[in-house]
């Protein structure tokens, strides 16, 4: 920042530039204990006796000009020392300059007062406007500033804060004002203080030569306590420099609140008493780590026998404290109990687990002789141990280890138990055979269960392990090292875990330290030697603590569960991805889409959403089989995978719908919209390039819809990907292979669509939907079947039409229950048709989804035969898509040998695979309308039809026309050969009723045919 550069002062060869804090009186919010005013000469001699003028910058004054500016929301915060012709900043956050002329000093103003020294506006303060850091850079306006006392009462300088703006300070800014200037001071008083500790170590380096090459630690006290001096080997046991110490006492640098208390009190009692002191206390370096010392405390005397001091000679006993309690601790960590044993089989030592299943209270096994009769014990067959064949006495006989094996023994609370257990000897320093250590694990639920023994050895693979949480080192059992390698990276073991589980596993860690846990048990993967990841699972406990409860040590268990994880993987996989493609799922792209959504609101960036619908792909299943459309559809998603970033997901929602989530696309609608399209254009080419399956090769496009996400609206996962797809199909609707930008007016679209649902399920629920029936002719006008077709009155809406509401029942999984309501109330109409004398077939329109419905067979001959009619009653109507796989195969067979017949519904408009003509129970065709409709004008419509009529006569199979509306059409028919007509030409849909009343032979046709 610049100053004002009318006037430069030079102090001592220094250019000083003004001050950029500004100074307006106020009240002041914060008062201090009152002390005598030094005068002038005595404030300057005081400040410079601090020796802070012209020192270098330090951290600890800029972190707290920092976090003033932070704290009272302002660009500048200073640490100003009011010199005698200048002022100069020990820290000047927001301000370059390093100094000021004292006369434009706000400061000498607030140094005259004690508490906060406060001008709102400099610009209109007539002591202020016209000073230079006013009217030029930085031009100050708002000035805060509160002294900087010793406590002899001299004031230095202050901290003070400054804006460019007019303000005021809130109450609680002047109180953290008021705080930081305190911290301020304490940061003077502590500069001070080490002057003097300097001083004071330069006079005892002489007397430091005395102990500096011993290992052992050495400190010097005054008289009360407070360390003049300390020798090398402190700093390279305890971490702290000799400068970081003196003049503290050692007890509040190394110790702290659990640090052995009796043995602190006695230190402190010696001290008191200026007495001769041995204790072992708990210090903790100043890298944290915990170690225990046997200190000799001894007063020093002059030679008039005046008190001078302390003299405190350390030794370092940490290894010492921790074996003594490391071998306990392990032991009550283990799974498995453990006996210590005489060589009189007397028991010295005994686990918790050993007490646990031996059925004995803690405590209650030691002393205890094993081989008394209390200790019933049996071999794997039940019969009585004798002694000589007891592990233990084994042991101690031989002095080699027993194999595992099977005993059985009567507990504490006379219980039999199953044993795995073996016995191995200890052997003292000379080699001597001194007790034997016996270790079991309790299996009776294995042997009880028949055959579980040696899955459960298995299962207790375990390995060993200690670590010390203030080195950070770990140790584990030999076996395991051989198999895995050692728990050690350079000392960081951390560093082999994996990054996915280590949060996990520290945050159990900690519970554990914390003492909110008394066992820790932990599942990660680790990194073998090898370079691979594999699962552990991990138990410990405490094995040492502090005094004060801190853990200094853990011990533990390990066990491979590496196989178990990978089966788990297996199923999760298989859960997540798509099976076919490999490609995440819906279930996962609703979990990723979420977290998406998070994030974009937390950086308040958008993402996008883009659902494909793969156009025609039904047709290449259709025509060539699942197995080429299941390999083309792998091709199709490697390619769109291919052509994706890293960090975008694509899925596979089901059939041939995909999902593209892009979670960060933009910073703006716009920007995002952009990104969308910009991917939309690069799957476009990757589909536009035709795949090549076996010897076809096809050609694949897509209608694609696209949101953008989050907006004010706030829309959740299932809104998003609804949104999508309301997209998707509005581009479908528009023009196959287009794309479409949700909006919201296509919301309505979905709405009405929702609510179209919600009252079809109501109509089914309420048999509002009934069946119809329109005749099929012969050419002599005589009726011969009838197509029984859903009609829905709706109370609000009237009449709709079946092509709103069947497609709305196939798309929401309604048209089960629809049909099955059509199968009965069909079955009921053939009833009633049987009893007026009315013989003719009645066709039932049967959906895909409802055809390869598991339960539709069942249901069909169970509603058959509820009624009493025969299957040939019925006619099935199925379109040629139904026809295309095995399952539908022999579903049709299934039901033809019950007696049900088939007709083929819009005959040459899908699969049109002839084979199934011959292979399938095939009993009718019908020729479309679509056909029918222009057969009289377009001779390619004729000439098809024509074709379908020739090929059902071959075949044996009736054709039924629809939509005949003409008596041209059908009189072209009927000379064509078409066995029956159907269309409004004769009759439309109608209640069973009326069809029952009216005539069934039409004479008038026969003559509009010979007109």
């Amino acid at each position: 920042m610049p100053v004002p550069s009318r006037v430069q002062h030079r102090t001592t060869g220094t250019e000083r530039t003004p001050e950029t804090s500004s100074i307006v009186a106020g009240d002041s919010s914060a008062s201090s204990t009152s002390l005598p005013r030094p005068d002038e000469a005595q404030r300057l001699a005081a400040l410079q006796a601090t020796e802070l003028l012209d020192t270098a910058e330090e951290q600890s004054f800029d972190d707290l000009t920092a976090l003033a500016a932070e704290i009272l929301d302002v660009p500048i915060a200073l640490v100003s020392l009011v010199d005698e012709q200048r002022q100069w900043f020990k820290s000047h956050h927001g301000l370059p300059a390093r100094e000021t002329p004292r006369e434009w000093a706000f400061c000498a103003h607030a140094i005259q007062g004690d508490g906060i020294f406060e001008v709102p506006d400099a610009a209109a303060d007539p002591r202020f406007r016209n000073n230079p850091l006013v009217v030029q850079d930085p031009r100050i306006r708002f000035y805060a500033g509160m002294p900087l006392r010793l406590p002899t009462g001299e004031a230095l300088g202050t901290l003070c804060v400054i804006d460019r703006t007019p303000r005021r300070l809130e109450a609680r800014q002047r109180d953290a004002l008021v705080r930081l200037a305190r911290q301020a001071s304490h940061l003077i008083e502590l500069h001070r203080s080490r002057l003097e500790q300097h001083r004071t170590s330069r006079e005892l380096r002489r007397l430091a030569l005395v102990a500096q090459r011993t290992d052992n630690v050495v400190i010097l006290g005054d008289t009360e306590g407070r360390t003049t001096w300390v020798n090398a080997a402190f700093e390279r046991v305890t971490g702290y420099s000799a400068d970081e110490v003196i003049g503290r006492t050692p007890g509040s640098v190394l110790q702290f609140e659990g640090s052995a208390p009796a043995a602190r009190e006695a230190l402190g009692h010696a001290v008191r008493a200026r007495k001769a002191c041995r204790v072992q206390i708990l210090n903790r370096s100043k890298g944290g780590r915990p170690y225990w010392m046997d200190v000799d405390l001894q007063p020093l005397h002059g030679e008039d026998g005046t008190f001078e001091g302390f003299v405190a000679v350390e030794t370092d006993v940490t290894e010492v404290v921790r074996q003594r309690e490391h071998a306990q601790a392990l032991l009550d960590a283990l799974p498995a109990g453990v006996l210590l044993q005489s060589r009189s089989a007397a028991i010295l030592r005994a686990n918790p687990a050993a007490h646990d299943i031996l059925g004995m209270p803690p405590g209650g096994l030691v002393g205890r002789d094993t081989r008394a009769a209390r200790w019933l014990t049996v071999d794997a067959e039940g019969q009585p141990l004798r002694d000589e064949d007891r592990p233990l006495t084994q042991v101690l006989a031989t002095g080699r280890p027993t194999e595992p094996r099977r005993i059985g023994v009567h507990n504490g609370q006379g219980q039999r138990r199953w044993l795995d257990l073996r016995c191995v000897p200890l052997r003292g320093p000379d080699g001597e055979l001194e007790a034997a250590l016996t270790c079991f694990t309790d299996i009776t639920d294995a042997v009880r269960t028949d055959g579980m023994l040696q899955t459960a050895l298995g299962a207790a693979d375990l390995g060993s392990w200690t670590w010390d949480p203030d080195d950070d080192q770990w140790t584990l059992s030999p076996n395991w090292v051989e198999r895995f390698g050692p728990l050690t990276n350079e000392g960081r073991w951390l560093e082999r875990v994996h990054p996915d589980d280590l949060p996990m596993s520290q945050d159990t860690m900690l519970a554990l330290l914390r003492g909110t846990e008394q066992r820790y048990r932990a599942e990660f993967r680790l990194r073998m030697r090898s370079g691979a990841w594999h699962w552990l699972l991990a138990y410990a406990a405490v094995a040492e603590r502090a005094p004060n409860g801190r853990v200094l040590r853990v011990s533990g268990v390990l066990m491979d569960i590496n196989e178990r994880k990978r089966a788990e993987e297996r199923l999760r996989a298989a859960a997540t991805t798509d099976a076919l493609t490999g490609l995440p799922n819906r279930s996962l792209l609703a979990d990723r889409v979420g977290q998406a959504l998070a994030s974009c609101r937390r950086r308040r960036r958008l993402g996008a959403l883009i659902f494909l619908d793969l156009d025609h792909f039904k047709r290449v299943n259709d025509s060539h089989g699942h197995a080429a459309g299941d390999a083309l559809l792998c091709e199709v998603t490697r390619r769109l995978r291919d052509t994706l970033r890293v960090d975008d997901t694509l899925a596979r929602m089901g059939g041939d719908e995909l999902m593209v989530l892009l979670p960060d696309a933009g910073a703006d609608p716009d920007e995002a919209e952009r990104a969308a399209r910009e991917v939309v254009r690069k799957l476009r080419v990757a589909l536009d390039v035709p795949v090549q399956v076996g010897l076809m090769e096809y050609r694949v496009g897509a209608s694609i819809g696209i949101t953008v996400f989050p907006r004010d609206d706030t829309p959740t996962v299932d809104d998003l990907v609804r949104e999508a797809d309301t997209a998707m199909y509005a581009a479908k609707q528009a023009e196959r292979g287009s794309t479409r930008l949700y909006e919201p007016a296509m919301h309505e679209h979905v709405a009405s669509r929702v609510a179209m649902e919600r009252a079809l399920r109501q109509a089914i629920d309420d048999d509002a939907i009934t069946l119809h029936l329109q005749g099929q002719w012969t050419s002599d006008g005589t009726i011969a079947g009838l197509e029984a077709l859903a009609r829905w009155h709706d109370p609000d809406q009237g009449m709709v039409p079946p092509a709103q509401f069947i497609s709305v029942a196939e798309d929401s999984g309604l048209i089960l229950p629809l049909g099955r309501r059509m199968i009965e109330q069909a079955c009921a109409l053939a009833c009633r048709l049987r009893d007026a004398g009315v013989d003719v077939p009645l066709a039932v329109n049967v959906s895909p989804r409802q055809f390869a419905d598991p339960g539709f067979t069942a249901h069909l001959v169970r509603t058959v035969g509820a009624y009493g009619i025969s299957p040939r009653a019925l006619q099935l109507e199925l379109t040629e898509s139904m026809l295309a796989d095995d399952a539908s195969e022999q579903v049709m067979k299934h039901l033809a040998a019950e007696g049900f017949r088939f007709s083929i519904d819009d005959f040459g408009t899908g699969w049109s695979n002839l084979l199934y003509l011959k292979r399938l129970p095939v009993h009718e065709l019908k020729i479309d309308r679509a056909f029918v409709r222009d057969l009289v004008e377009d001779a390619d419509d004729a000439a098809l039809v024509l074709a379908i009529i020739g090929i059902a006569r071959r075949f044996g199979i009736q054709t039924v026309a629809e939509g005949v509306e003409t008596a041209a059409q059908a009189r072209f028919l009927v000379e064509a050969g078409c066995d029956r007509l159907q269309g409004w030409l004769f009759d439309r849909a109608r209640p069973i009723d009326e069809v029952l009343a009216s005539p069934l032979r039409r004479p008038a046709v026969a003559d509009a045919w010979s007109a």
